[in-house]
């Protein structure tokens, strides 16, 4: 098996445990896997916790702005967290 066929299994087992197990999973098995990776599984929950997608949603009058210079109303507002940048530029 080449290097780069071994290198995609791992990213794909990385991933799946990502998905399946969040980010203390995916490091623990990282670990495992004999990777260079510390961490502190409190540090981990911490940073899960104050980097809520809430935290980074627009103000609902950046996305009423948006929305009237495209007379546009957008039906998932909270798929619109990247707009930020493209509410200042318009």
């Amino acid at each position: 098996m080449c290097s780069k066929t071994i290198s995609d299994c791992v990213e794909a087992l990385i991933g799946a445990y990502f998905i399946g197990g969040g980010l203390t999973a995916t490091l623990s098995l990282m670990k495992w896997l004999g990777m260079d990776v510390e961490f502190n599984p409190i540090l981990i929950d911490d940073l899960i916790r104050n980097a809520s997608l809430w935290s980074s949603m627009p103000k609902v009058n950046e996305l009423e702005t948006l929305e009237t210079k495209l007379c546009y109303s957008f039906s998932a507002k909270s798929l619109c967290t990247p707009l930020r940048p493209i509410v200042e530029h318009i």
